[in-house]
């Protein structure tokens, strides 16, 4: 799952990467911040200094 994880993605004419430890990392945030919100809930973390599209 790591490799295929940590392959380029196409998007917008850019190929994108995110490492396995960051996407764990970021993963397991979303979770807890979704926890403590309620009930069936889902969330996204994106740090906004990191994300030019």
């Amino acid at each position: 799952m790591l490799k295929v994880v940590s392959q380029p993605v196409p998007f917008k004419g850019n190929k994108l990467t995110v490492g396995a430890k960051t996407l764990i990392k970021k993963a397991d945030e979303a979770m807890y911040m979704s926890k403590s919100l309620g009930k069936n809930r889902y969330t996204f973390a994106v740090e906004e200094e990191n994300v030019s599209l």
